[in-house]
């Protein structure tokens, strides 16, 4: 027993520099079927506050055509309501072209909303 453990020190100091690999792998498996499940996928890629120019849009349709994340992102960046469907991102969003910010609707606005 002895030898062995003389022995296994070695491997052990071998596996620690090989733990960090191992260990990981173990954690990244488990983080793969929590993966699965699908809530990473919305955290893929977070979308960020991006400003949008309005005056470049003529229809709720054209807005739509951007997509959700990049609505969801103009929204935020205007830093009011960002959920709900494309459809109602869009009509949110172009319903706010040419107003001032003082001047838009109490029920758009997020908790964060600074005039």
């Amino acid at each position: 027993n002895k030898s062995t453990s003389g022995e296994a020190k070695p491997v052990q100091t071998a596996n620690k520099s090989q733990e960090p690999v191992a260990e990981p792998t173990a954690q990244s498996e488990t983080a793969a079927t929590a993966t699965a499940s699908g809530p990473s996928e919305v955290r893929k890629e977070p979308v960020k506050p991006e400003p949008l120019d309005l005056d470049q849009y003529t229809s709720v349709q054209e807005l739509e055509a951007l997509g959700l994340d990049r609505l969801k992102s103009a929204l935020m960046a205007l830093q009011v309501k960002c959920g709900g469907t494309l459809q109602q991102r869009a009509e949110r969003l172009f319903s706010l072209k040419g107003l001032d910010r003082k001047d838009y609707p109490q029920k758009v606005r997020a908790k964060e909303f600074v005039e």
